[in-house]
């Protein structure tokens, strides 16, 4: 379910982002570069303003039939900021282990880089 559940999220996404124009290679000089820059800036409000009002729907459609509380997701919240051995409001990536030879590789490789067998991940990594 959470794979259609995330796809249905990514396509509506898409859908109201389309709006936005990606920068293409802007005007030489400063000017250009500013553009770019702000299109860039534009392009990543949108995506934090729609992934915010997401977490906010799914919060809200669990929260009453599962009985949960507005604490008990700030204490979630801060267990998973623990994770890392850092209060600092960002998860950092822990390395993964290759199932085939049990060297440690990059999450940011689908591939061990070592044998190249695929690496199982953590899909929120």
């Amino acid at each position: 379910m959470s794979t259609s559940l995330w796809s249905m999220v990514l396509e509506t996404e898409q859908g109201a982002l389309a709006d936005l124009e990606k920068p293409k290679g802007a005007a030489a000089g400063e000017e250009g570069r500013k553009h770019a820059r702000d299109a860039c800036v534009e392009q990543l409000e949108a995506r934090l303003d729609w992934t915010m009002m997401v977490c906010e729907a799914i919060w809200s459609l669990a929260r009453e039939p599962l009985g949960l509380t507005d604490e008990r997701l700030k204490d979630r919240i801060t267990e998973l900021d623990l994770a890392d051995g850092k209060l600092d409001g960002r998860k950092r990536r822990a390395p993964a282990t290759c199932g085939a030879c049990r060297r440690t590789v990059s999450q940011r490789f689908p591939r061990c880089v070592y044998c190249g067998s695929a690496i199982e991940r953590d899909p929120f990594a």
